[in-house]
């Protein structure tokens, strides 16, 4: 056995072909599709990139750009045409639908077989169970799929797990607020839960950084997942991080934090109006509580935590 870079050469950069001439930019998470094909949420590149390997041998790889064209935004429609914003995970549904964590753009993204990418739930910054669109994400980590197409999504900002039906229906899978607990699934707490996968017997691991452990998600004497849970750490072993901002180009960088909280902030192009504060280059979070929209003065309170409202463009 040995190890090996399956692709990139090791420089920042956004370039299809031959597996050692690639380039990536902050490739943050991977799974292997059927065939063998390898996908990559590429954050930086705004992009999902693949990596067809072959059978009998490695280094004839080569790289393909699926969807996103390195520029961020939020469009939906043919590969060519569809883009992201900063994606963090990756799954694949038992139709092969691609599903992607879509961080900048607080939403689930699903990319069909016939090759179309939807906006499968949310699009607006927040926290709401709800279906599809009308449902409110927060800062996504990582996303699993399991094999009768629910989807598991890990939320820095709730901070938990929540659970996506095959129809598109958000719900917590996990209680909300920063702690360590274990127990029944809605009693149970993260402090930053990030990395997810689902095993082969349908058990839910995640990964709570914030924690130092790994916590399981399996159903409790019975019953599925999604209605009847229990939390266990798989690993436990506690440890306290610096939380802040951690990229160097945000106005509010903090040197000492060791885990980024989301909580990074830019210069925008336009100022951000009425409260609005700017979390990206052209992209605003309104302040004031329960209000949105691009000028932050539409309010809708109910689908708003305090505090804080949807992100909007300038």
């Amino acid at each position: 056995d040995q190890i090996y870079t399956v692709a990139g050469d090791g420089n920042r950069g956004f370039k299809d072909g031959p597996r050692a001439t690639a380039r990536f930019s902050h490739p943050v998470d991977a799974v292997v599709a059927p065939g063998g094909v390898v996908l990559i949420a590429d954050k930086l590149n705004h992009a999902i990139r693949r990596v067809i390997v072959g059978s009998n041998d490695p280094t004839s790889a080569v790289v393909q750009t699926v969807a996103g064209d390195g520029v961020a935004g939020s469009e939906d429609g043919p590969l060519d045409v569809a883009r992201f914003r900063n994606p963090v995970g990756v799954a694949v549904g038992p139709d092969d639908s691609i599903y992607v964590a879509d961080q900048g753009n607080h939403s689930i993204r699903r990319i069909w077989p016939d090759g179309v990418v939807t906006t499968w739930a949310g699009g607006e910054y927040g926290y709401a169970s709800a279906s599809k669109h009308a449902a409110r994400l927060g800062y996504l980590g990582r996303i699993a799929a399991d094999a009768d197409g629910w989807l598991f999504v890990t939320d820095r900002i709730i901070p938990g797990v929540l659970s996506v039906d095959p129809d598109g229906l958000v719900t917590p899978l996990t209680a909300t607020g920063i702690g360590s607990g274990t127990g029944n699934a809605d009693e149970s707490h993260y402090r930053f839960p990030e990395g997810i996968t689902v095993t082969s017997a349908g058990e839910v691991l995640v990964a709570d950084i914030g924690n130092g452990n790994v916590k399981s998600l399996s159903t409790c004497g019975g019953g599925t997942l999604e209605a009847s849970a229990c939390v266990g750490p798989v690993c436990d072993e506690a440890y306290d991080y610096v939380f802040g901002c951690t990229d160097k180009s945000a106005t509010n960088h903090f040197p000492g934090a060791e885990l980024d909280d989301g909580s990074c902030e830019y210069s925008c192009d336009q100022p951000c109006e009425n409260g609005g504060v700017c979390h990206a280059r052209g992209h605003c979070v309104c302040t004031g509580t329960g209000y949105h929209g691009k000028t932050c003065d539409v309010a809708d309170i109910a689908s708003c935590p305090a505090g804080a409202g949807p992100s909007y463009e300038v």
